[in-house]
């Protein structure tokens, strides 16, 4: 009614417009009014809309439809659809692209028109239209419609527009000049009284006309059109004939409809059937190829445990087999060792015995050659040739040839304790007891080897000392006993006596005369005086600081290596020879500030969280936003791809979230126990996933409106979880724990191996991502950050910095191409 108002107003509103222009201005007119309803939220008719609006104008039809209206023109035996295109193609309806087109046309005599909608096709083809169109005429059309669409559908407008000539009639009044009473006098009494009428002349009486036979009979309440046969063709004759025929097409329609009912009732309940038996051929299917994979997988991985821990007990044997080997090698060498040693302090002592000996009868023939009452100058010469020869059978060395053996062979005890320390270091062995009993004999062997070395020296420099002390006394006794040997050079006889005996009785009587040497020393010049004191003094205080300075050489060296192998050259440090090892990484410093928390790579910008603000890091622009009150005293955080939030954790177990997108903060419901610096907290999908190593225990929280809903316990196998240094998650939980990282699906532990490096690796801290092919891990005691490949495990690459000794926390860019490590007062990045 709405509608219909709105468009006859607009239709009537200017009378001297023409038909199309007042047909276009109304139903524009209805577009707009259309509009208003939506704009007040009535939008339920959008789509649902089914109308035709049409002008007849003389023998011109103008029309346009919305929907599923339809327009059939019937001419010549002929039906045409005519508004087919004619209604708006749009894919989205539109309240302004209702009626869109208009279709105008000529109507000729006897064509009719059927405006409906396509709801008809339900009941009647168009085929079977055409054919009632040419069976039924006029009213009989209108019924025929009438019936069929009541029976068959709940609701349908349908208008049958029928187009005919007009028919002019003439009326003609008979004049009867017989039955005419004139009437001369008009004012008369006669005029106003009655004509009597004449009676009809029995040649114009016609005959009563028999009633027809009625050949068409409608039900009042059905409104079924009945066609009833000729007279002849009436067989029984009759109205019980006619109301037997009436009850079998009854009894037939009802008995079609029961059949179609039927039939429609069946095959919905035959495709419900054939759907589910499908449905559950289906799922039978999908769990027999569940459980043949799920059989296949466990065999796969029974048979790469298998094969893993062979190879597992292959390595360990071979280990065991190469530990032997080595201590074996070792034994040998410490016992060579400990020959060598026990032979060379043998020959020492030895040694030390001869020259002792020597000693004695060099002293004794001394004393022998001094008591003599007279020597030849025979004798002398006998006395010096024996002395000669027994000085050369002793091998003296000097004394920068003593020095230089020293040195080598201290150079050479400390060659040998690096080569030993460095083969410890390779050594890795399980037996821990074992290697340090051999530690200790080490360094034992170690210290032992520097006490001999110090004390062959001391003993070295102890023995020249003692023998520069003996020349000088066999000097002074010599320079005393010469003139007089020389006085009773005459007197001398042997008296049977060899020249051993004549030198044993001399040493014994020789007694130094100092006033002899006194009266020397006076008769010297003021400048020999000085020249002799200078060279007493430096022959007798000289070796003593040449023995001091020695004795302190070898500590001094020690102390001077002991640094050098503390803090070695930074070529020669043990990650220089790493698998894959970048030592010099592009580093650079992104932002210098105290009291981060946390570093967060949110696709293409960084966001670090520290005690005050947050800082959102894209290329070179930066921005701070101020924490809120309840977001004060962060402790951890985490992105949430899905929703791209970042989660802070506050000390008081406040759980704020941030959107880098709207630069908007947000409280978040949830229930958190513990200590917040103790947990570790990850997300995936839109769950979030806490970590509590007190408890060894992960706990699931689903996101909530205005929140998160109450945790569920996720682990499903007893796994020791403490303690953990780092959560991550991708499909999978990572815990890395010291030396090892656990991988964890669907609350059981799964196989994951990861490369170890000859320095063994500690995993600090872990990364990895659902769309990373790549697994990350800090090592914080060797300052390196180590690339793994995911599904081998191998290592892939190494970065050494010096700023990962004190890193809190890292994170790694969507094109795995920057690492992002926090500081407590600085983020940095290293190019991968």
């Amino acid at each position: 009614n709405f509608l219909t108002s709105v468009l006859k107003k607009e239709y009537y509103i200017n009378p001297k417009r023409s038909v199309s222009e007042s047909l276009d201005s109304a139903l524009h007119k209805v577009n707009m009014a259309l509009s208003e309803l939506a704009k007040h939220g009535n939008i339920e008719w959008l789509g649902k809309l089914n109308a035709a609006i049409c002008v007849f104008e003389k023998n011109n039809a103008h029309f346009s439809i919305a929907g599923g209206a339809k327009i059939f023109l019937y001419r010549g035996g002929t039906l045409s659809d005519v508004s087919d295109g004619i209604a708006s193609d749009s894919a989205e309806p539109h309240p302004l692209k209702t009626f869109v087109n208009v279709s105008s046309g000529r109507l000729e005599k006897d064509d009719r028109m059927l405006i409906t909608s396509e709801d008809i096709f339900h009941i009647l083809s168009p085929a079977q239209l055409r054919k009632n169109f040419e069976r039924f005429e006029n009213k009989k059309f209108v019924q025929f419609l009438k019936t069929a669409l009541s029976n068959q559908l709940e609701m349908i407008a349908s208008l049958v527009v029928e187009t005919k000539e007009k028919e002019v009639v003439e009326v003609k009044i008979p004049e009867d000049k017989k039955n005419v009473i004139r009437t001369e006098n008009f004012f008369s009494r006669k005029t106003y009284e009655k004509a009597v009428s004449a009676a009809a002349p029995e040649h114009l009486e016609k005959e009563p006309k028999k009633p027809e036979r009625e050949t068409e009979y409608t039900d009042k309440k059905t409104g079924h059109i009945y066609v009833q046969g000729e007279p002849g063709e009436v067989a029984g004759g009759g109205k019980a004939y006619i109301y037997w025929n009436i009850a079998k097409e009854k009894l037939a329609q009802n008995w079609y409809s029961f059949k179609i009912y039927l039939g429609g009732r069946a095959s919905l309940l035959k495709r419900n059937v054939s759907k589910k038996i499908e449905l559950a051929k289906i799922e039978r299917n999908k769990r027999k190829q569940a459980a043949i994979e799920e059989e296949l997988k466990k065999k796969e991985q029974k048979t790469l445990a298998e094969a893993e821990e062979k190879k597992k007990l292959e390595q360990q044997e071979k280990e065991r087999e190469q530990l032997l080997i080595r201590q074996k090698k070792e034994e040998e060498e410490r016992d060579k060792i400990l020959k060598e040693h026990e032979e060379k302090t043998r020959l020492e002592k030895e040694r030390e015995a001869q020259l002792l000996e020597k000693q004695r009868e060099k002293e004794h023939s001394e004393e022998k050659r001094n008591n003599a009452i007279s020597v030849r100058p025979q004798t002398l010469e006998k006395i010096r040739d024996i002395q000669q020869a027994k000085t050369e059978e002793e091998p003296r060395l000097s004394f920068r040839e003593k020095l230089n053996l020293a040195i080598i062979e201290h150079q050479k005890n400390l060659a040998n304790n690096k080569t030993a320390g460095s083969e410890k270091e390779k050594t890795t062995t399980k037996d821990s007891n074992f290697v340090s009993i051999f530690k200790d004999r080490d360094n034992a062997m170690r210290n032992e080897k520097k006490q001999i070395v110090a004390k062959n020296e001391n003993k070295f420099f102890s023995r020249y000392l003692e023998k520069q002390k003996t020349f000088l006394r066999e000097a002074k006794n010599k320079t005393e006993n010469l003139p007089k040997i020389f006085e009773r050079e005459n007197r001398c006889t042997f008296d049977g006596k060899n020249a051993d005996e004549i030198t044993e009785e001399n040493n014994v009587s020789i007694k130094p005369d100092f006033s002899k040497i006194k009266k020397l020393f006076e008769s010297f010049s003021l400048k020999q005086k000085i020249s002799a004191s200078v060279a007493i003094a430096a022959i007798v205080i000289i070796p003593f600081f040449i023995a001091s300075w020695l004795n302190k050489q070898p500590e001094e060296t020690q102390t001077a290596e002991e640094p050098v192998q503390s803090a070695p050259i930074f070529g020669e440090t043990p990650l220089a020879s790493e698998k894959n090892m970048n030592l010099t990484p592009d580093e650079r410093t992104i932002i210098s500030r105290s009291g981060i928390v946390s570093a967060l790579a949110t696709g293409d910008s960084v966001v670090a969280v520290t005690k005050e603000n947050v800082i959102v890091i894209n290329g070179q622009e930066q921005k701070e936003h101020p924490l809120p009150e309840e977001a004060k005293n962060p402790v951890k955080a985490t992105y949430m791809e899905d929703l791209a939030l970042v989660f802070i954790i506050t000390d008081k177990n406040n759980v704020v979230s941030f959107s880098p997108v709207s630069s908007r903060f947000a409280a978040n419901t949830i229930n958190i126990e513990g200590n917040p610096s103790s947990l570790f907290i990850g997300t995936y999908m839109t769950y979030l996933y806490v970590l509590d190593p007190a408890n060894s225990e992960i706990y699931r929280y689903p996101r909530a409106t205005g929140g998160f809903g109450e945790k569920t316990a996720w682990l499903k196998d007893k796994i020791m979880l403490s303690p953990v240094n780092d959560m991550i998650i991708d499909e999978n939980i990572y815990c890395a724990i010291d030396e090892e990282v656990v991988k964890l699906f669907k609350g059981s532990r799964q196989d994951f191996q990861l490369e170890q490096s000859n320095t063994p690796i500690k995993f600090n801290r872990i990364y990895t991502s659902l769309n990373s092919q790549f697994f990350y891990a800090l090592d914080f005691e060797n300052s390196r950050l180590v690339k793994y490949d995911k599904a081998s495990g191998s290592i892939i690459k190494q970065y050494f910095s010096e700023k990962i000794k004190n890193a809190i926390s890292f994170s790694v860019n969507n094109q795995d191409t920057t690492a992002y490590v926090a500081t407590s007062d600085s983020l940095i990045s290293i190019a991968l």
